[in-house]
């Protein structure tokens, strides 16, 4: 599956990959950042709108949303703006990953379109192809494109990511 690269730099990585935007956060989530976010994705949003499937990346130990960065997330999630299927996948063992998932689930309480925690590619592709049923057939190609984008980020100053 060919990725098609908008933004690629130490703190974030983002790219495309039909209707799927991808991801990877190395520095923590900012009101700008994600200004800058929706800019990057805006023309993949326009195009896909609730199709968009959003899988995102977060190294660990970065600081935890803060109560305002989580007030933005869940405005988003409930506008227009906010992708069909959203993930979250935070890789990693340990108190700061049961955090970032237990706010990924308060999030989920809200607003249906909340993005949905989890722990590893596979565990983020079977939930898009719950959701999404024609990307099955896509499902191993779309996990080696996840796995080579998060790798090449990681290789900017990361950690490895589990499958």
């Amino acid at each position: 599956m060919e990725l098609s690269y908008l933004v690629k730099r130490p703190d974030l990585a983002a790219a495309t990959a039909g209707r799927v935007g991808l991801c990877s956060l190395a520095a923590p989530l900012t009101i700008e950042r994600i200004d800058e976010l929706l800019t990057i994705f805006g023309d993949h949003q326009a195009r896909f709108g609730a199709d968009q499937i959003s899988i995102t990346f977060i190294k660990p130990n970065i600081a935890l949303p803060s109560d305002d960065i989580r007030s933005r997330v869940r405005e988003l999630h409930a506008s227009v703006f906010a992708a069909g299927t959203s993930c979250v996948i935070c890789d990693a063992d340990g108190f700061w990953a049961a955090a970032m998932r237990g706010i990924l689930a308060s999030l989920n309480l809200i607003t249906r379109k909340a993005p949905r925690g989890t722990r590893t590619i596979d565990e983020a592709l079977a939930f898009v192809t719950i959701k999404t049923p024609s990307l099955e057939a896509e499902r191993g190609a779309l996990a080696e494109a996840m796995e080579r984008f998060r790798s090449e980020h990681l290789a900017m100053g990361g950690h490895a990511p589990q499958r």
